[in-house]
Order: structure tokens, then sequence, then C-alpha cells
């Protein structure tokens, strides 16, 4: 088993996986003035690498 690591920026468990490569943080970092692929709206987030803003990231992850 992996020893796990907690990221410096945002404090999640990392498996296996360095610092650079926290997939919490590659979500919430956005370039400044990126606008959302899906509505043109400022992006807040990204989705795979792409830029994405609230209400459609909402969309993306729905809470039930």
């Amino acid at each position: 088993m992996g020893e796990l690591t907690t990221c410096n920026s945002c404090g999640s468990e990392l498996d296996n996986l360095s610092q650079a490569d926290c997939p919490v943080c590659d979500e919430l970092s956005v370039p400044k003035g990126a606008i959302c692929d899906s509505c043109d709206n400022p992006a807040e987030f990204q989705i795979n690498g792409s830029p994405t803003c609230e209400s459609c990231h909402e969309s993306a992850y729905p809470i039930d």
C-alpha cells in the first residue's frame, strides 16, 4: 500500500501522487480571465482541463 501524502495547498490526501499532481488543485486552479467552454460565463473551476463556470460545474457534479 502506498504512503498517503497531504497536499500543502488544499489539504487533500494524495496516494502515490506528487504535490504537482493534486487533482483537487487542478480542478480549482483556473487561469485568470478564463471563460466557460459551455456558456461563455467567467470560469471558476476546471473539469478535465476545460474552464467551467459555477453553474456548469454544479450541473456536471450534481449533489443528490
